[in-house]
């Protein structure tokens, strides 16, 4: 399977702390939890949730926000300077944060999409699914 950094890449902010420094040692740039309320607010605005929707979506955005919170904590624990070994040992526990990141989110966003409107889950494909039309390429189909 393929998958294109671009495709990849909101998924994988919404698994992880905003603004978190890389596996390299490198410290947050900032607390994700302003980052994340200012991103959740971001996208009720885009997607434009209805108070009907509120419930779903909250879920949703407590989802992100342990994430965040998750994310920044492992961010936190990195030492400054890491020799090979000790960089493949961050980049895998940054990779199983970032893992169960997404089966932590999965659920809520199922249940937050199953009730948006067709207009909505257009913006949210564009803005969280990386605006492709389906499987390719970049989503997992064969190239």
């Amino acid at each position: 399977m393929v998958v294109s950094p671009a495709a990849d890449s909101a998924a994988v902010q919404l698994a992880q702390a905003p603004g978190a420094g890389g596996p390299r040692g490198q410290a947050p740039a900032q607390s994700g939890g302003g980052q994340v309320d200012r991103q959740i607010a971001d996208l009720k605005k885009q997607l434009k949730i209805t108070p009907q929707q509120e419930p779903q979506f909250d879920a949703f955005a407590q989802a992100m926000r342990s994430n965040a919170q998750d994310m920044d904590q492992l961010m936190r624990q990195q030492p400054g300077q890491l020799n090979a070994v000790e960089d493949l040992k961050q980049t895998q526990q940054v990779a199983e944060a970032q893992a169960n990141g997404l089966k932590r989110l999965l659920p809520p966003f199922q249940a937050l999409y199953d009730v948006l409107s067709d207009q909505q889950k257009k913006t949210a494909d564009q803005v969280l699914g990386g605006g492709g039309p389906g499987p390719g390429p970049a989503r997992g189909g064969r190239g």
